[in-house]
């Protein structure tokens, strides 16, 4: 694959959302043959793949689905002004 004709992220995930039905259907030879025609279109490596394309309970703790992929915050974000506010009344009681 050449530098012009490199998929975006948007693509990508598009293009590995419509493979992984294919993929979680199939034995285990023809999802080698999908794993190939995959890394030729997005250029990915095959390990990457077979972790992104696999179902939620097949991967160990630590790696990324699909579904996964998407970083979330737990704790949202203060604004500057919040923390501010929150230093000056921390300090200020001591």
């Amino acid at each position: 694959m050449t530098t012009e004709d490199a998929m975006t992220i948007n693509e990508r995930r598009k293009s590995l959302t419509k493979m992984q039905t294919r993929y979680r259907a199939a034995n285990r030879q023809l999802r080698g043959q999908l794993l190939t025609e995959m890394k030729a279109i997005t250029g990915m490596h095959r390990k990457i793949l077979t972790r992104l394309l696999a179902p939620p309970g097949r991967l160990p703790m630590g790696h990324a689905s699909l579904a996964t992929s998407m970083p979330s915050r737990a704790i949202p974000r203060r604004s500057r002004d919040e923390e501010r506010s929150t230093l000056a009344r921390r300090y200020a009681l001591q």
